[in-house]
């Protein structure tokens, strides 16, 4: 439980900073995280997600935010809730992870390091993406093939039922999230089944595949319900498969060729190298470390490669190079932190050598402290003693100052920290907030661009299957629908960034205008309200 409160704590004062979720803002205005929120609402309130309105990503990631969104339903506070939660399972997974090679109390004060390589970089933008969600279901499964390989492997021991059938049931929480990752699992699975070949176990390997997708079909099965009972199964295909794979990448035969994606992936890397420098700086390093670390055996190195490579290559072979989409690579991150806290302990290893007397014979632990006739030996088991107290007092200051250093860095790294100083009298979220709230449950239409938050801070209910813009092939078809839905006069209010069509102002009136600076220009928006 102290553990547990402990990464609690940290993730409440990192991502107070960090995620324009937290208190210290007076939103988080990102399209994505509202986009969901929307989303999360609508399935709250009795739409089926992909037949009475559309978002592409999965349905696991809308029912997080609808709970965030039963926390509170107009502002960012649930959010910021979820956001607690996968922080501190991700600092326990890297716990975890560093305590295979270090003292438990050395992992507990680098584990929220680690975390605010991630939270701190350009990758995390303003907070909430479906990246971060699935940033502790990565990082145990990290876990769990490192413990294994580590600890199993090299006595011959093949991995457990349990702990496969657990693998398969992350793998199938990502691809009900952002399945674009699941390439991690990809290559978390077939290591585990090249293990059970190197130990001669073929018909166990073959049926750890089997119990692996049997796991991964678990996180469907409450959905697939939900969906046949709402006659909607097709609808869930079409909102999740077919509109990422074959729509909304390029991995059709119109895209560039096989060498021109492999010298595009390359490239990319390099850039991300530079935009994400803060976790790379640990992230190259540690991996090198792993893999060539002694006495590790090939498969073990292997996987290390392979889980970097298929989760690299999964996120972005589609072409699609959105920033935050670097996120999930910070989970290997952990191993430049494992590496530090290794040398760190070396270091303080022959430190206190280099200062304790030699005795010539050890102590007997089992001493009885009230015989009278060994008062050197009584002394020095309180002495022991006495250094396991000063031990836990000194791992107590440890993990306060790391949090504290690992705050400052945010201060000084983070992106989102200058909108601490934007008021709500600033914001035009707020003054355009003003007018809708004089409507009774509203309903709103966002168009020309991405979910801006309005509907959030109102608690505006969305306006028609497309209640904002897309950037799917046929934007234009998609366009058109949204001015039906204006022609109709549905959406009591409509927002609209740049321009509005001339034709809503037959049932529609320009009611305020403001402007917001975004990644370096500004963009007007309009609020329409029906006459």
């Amino acid at each position: 439980m102290a553990v547990a409160g402990y990464f609690l704590l940290a993730a409440f004062l990192l991502l107070m900073l960090a995620t324009r979720s937290s208190f210290l803002y007076i939103c988080n205005d990102w399209d994505d995280t509202n986009s969901y929120f929307t989303m999360g609402k609508a399935l709250m309130n009795g739409y089926v997600p992909y037949r009475d309105i559309f978002d592409q990503k999965g349905i696991w990631l809308y029912f997080f935010y609808g709970l965030a969104y039963l926390i509170s339903n107009s502002t960012y506070t649930g959010v910021y809730i979820l956001e607690i939660v996968e922080g501190a399972l991700a600092m326990y997974a890297f716990y975890k992870i560093i305590g295979l090679y270090t003292q438990k109390s050395t992992a507990l004060v680098l584990a929220p390091c680690v975390y605010t390589t991630m939270i701190a970089s350009y990758a995390f933008y303003w907070g909430g993406s479906a990246e971060e969600m699935m940033f502790p279901i990565l990082a145990y499964g990290l876990y769990m093939i490192v413990r294994y390989f580590k600890k199993d492997y090299p006595v011959g021991k093949t991995m457990s039922s349990q702990e496969i059938v657990l693998g398969g049931f992350l793998a199938g929480m990502i691809a009900n999230i952002k399945f674009i990752d699941l390439g991690f699992y990809f290559a978390w699975m077939m290591c585990i089944f090249f293990a059970f070949l190197a130990l001669k176990d073929w018909k166990g390997g073959f049926l750890a595949c089997f119990k692996f997708l049997g796991g991964m079909a678990l996180p469907f099965v409450p959905w697939f319900i939900y969906f046949a009972a709402h006659k909607s199964l097709y609808w869930w295909y079409y909102g999740t498969i077919y509109i990422n794979v074959f729509v909304y990448s390029n991995l059709d035969g119109e895209g560039p060729s096989f060498f021109a994606r492999i010298y595009d992936l390359a490239k990319n890397l390099y850039f991300l190298f530079e935009k994400d420098f803060c976790f790379f700086l640990f992230l190259v390093p540690g991996v090198l470390w792993y893999v060539f670390g002694k006495g590790k055996k090939w498969l073990e190195r292997f996987t290390m490669i392979a889980l970097c490579f298929f989760l690299y290559v999964g996120i972005y072979i589609g072409g699609m190079k959105l920033g935050y989409y670097a996120i999930p690579l910070a989970i290997f991150a952990v191993f430049g932190f494992a590496g530090i806290g290794v040398l760190f302990e070396k270091v303080c290893i022959k430190i206190r050598q280099s200062h304790e007397q030699p005795t010539g014979e050890k102590l007997n632990a089992n001493i009885n402290l009230q015989d009278n006739t060994y008062p050197e030996q009584r002394a020095a088991v309180g002495l022991h003693e006495n250094h396991k107290k000063s031990k836990v007092i000194y791992s107590h200051i440890a993990g306060t100052v790391a949090i504290l250093l690992c705050m400052v860095f945010i201060g000084c790294t983070s992106m989102n920290i200058p909108a601490m100083k934007v008021k709500e009298e600033d914001h035009f979220l707020f003054q355009f907030k003003k007018i809708v709230d004089q409507t009774e449950n509203p309903t709103l239409l966002t168009y020309n661009c991405f979910d801006t938050g309005l509907g959030t801070i109102c608690h505006a209910m969305p306006a028609g299957y497309w209640f904002q813009s897309q950037t799917i092939p046929g934007e234009e078809q998609i366009r058109y629908e949204q001015k039906e839905y204006m022609w109709a006069g549905i959406p009591d209010y409509i927002i609209c960034e740049t321009e509005y069509p001339n034709s809503a102002l037959e049932n529609y009136q320009v009611v305020a205008e403001g402007s917001k600076e975004n990644w370096g220009h500004t963009s007007v928006y309009y609020l329409l309200k029906k006459k």
